[in-house]
Order: structure tokens, then C-alpha cells, then sequence
């Protein structure tokens, strides 16, 4: 059998995270919000918000007017969301505009990053819930770029 790009580093899901990701309520088909999806599979604890914050706030080839135009970030990874966030400003990805991010070294300038803060709860718990939501739209799940975008 084939591994994906990286596969040997996080492995098949076992079958407690199997069931545990199909024992999750689904997410909404027809989201009111305008939203963009971020994969960020690198993430090693989903139930930990600032862990999450920070993989899905930096570095993106993204389209600027349509994240700027976005009510709401939402991290996904392995298909369920995990986190939502507005985005306050959405800035190049320099060490200038994210002295908190150690690797920042500005040869990502040509992407984005976002400072934000969490949701407010009623979002949150529209989109993740106690412990995630499973994405089953087709029109919302990750492909190969990391980046959705729903309404915007």
C-alpha cells in the first residue's frame, strides 16, 4: 500500500481515533457565515485552542481580499473542524508582524498570517462543538490545496 507525503510521521488512524472521528456530529451543510477552512493536519492535541491558534494564524498562500471578506477561520484537521477564530487583520507574513513566532524569517513574505482571537461561543459551538464536527459536504472538504473558502 501507498503512504501519503509524510504519512510514517503521523501513521494510519488508529481505530480509537476512527471511531472518535465518525462518533462526531456533522457540520452544517449550508453554513450562514462566510468562512475559510484551513487544514492543519500537523496539530498533535485538538482539544488545545492556543496550539490550534497558532497553526492555523500563519503563514497561507492565500487570497487576501477573499480571507479579508471571511467572517470566520476555521481549523480543520483530518476532516473535522477543531477550532474557529475571527480574524482581525490579515498581514504578510513577516517577523515583523509576528515577533511571536519564532521561525518567522520573512522568506514567507509573499503569504499571510492573521491576529485574531477566538469565536464567540455561540460560533464556536455552531462549528466545533464540545469536541469537533465532522465536514461531509463535498464542497467543504480538503482536496489538495489546504484552503476553503465558503461564501467569500
Amino acid at each position: 500500500i501507498q503512504g501519503g507525503h509524510a504519512s510514517s510521521d503521523r501513521g494510519p488512524m488508529n481505530h480509537v481515533e476512527l471511531l472518535d472521528k465518525y462518533s462526531l456530529p456533522t457540520f452544517p451543510h449550508n453554513p450562514e457565515h462566510k468562512l475559510v477552512l484551513i487544514n492543519i493536519n500537523k496539530l498533535e492535541d485538538r482539544f488545545d485552542r492556543r496550539a490550534i491558534y497558532n497553526l492555523v494564524r500563519y503563514c497561507w498562500r492565500i487570497s487576501r481580499s477573499r480571507a479579508e471578506d471571511a467572517q470566520y477561520v476555521l481549523a480543520v484537521v483530518r476532516g473535522v473542524v477543531v477550532g474557529a477564530f475571527e480574524a482581525e487583520r490579515w498581514m504578510p507574513a513577516t517577523r515583523e508582524n509576528f515577533p511571536d513566532i519564532t521561525y518567522a524569517d520573512g522568506s514567507e513574505a509573499h503569504r499571510l498570517g492573521f491576529v485574531g482571537r477566538d469565536a464567540p461561543d455561540d460560533v464556536w459551538d455552531l462549528y466545533v462543538g464540545a469536541r469537533g464536527k465532522r465536514i461531509v459536504t463535498p464542497d467543504l472538504k480538503h482536496v489538495q490545496n489546504p484552503i476553503r473558502f465558503w461564501g467569500c
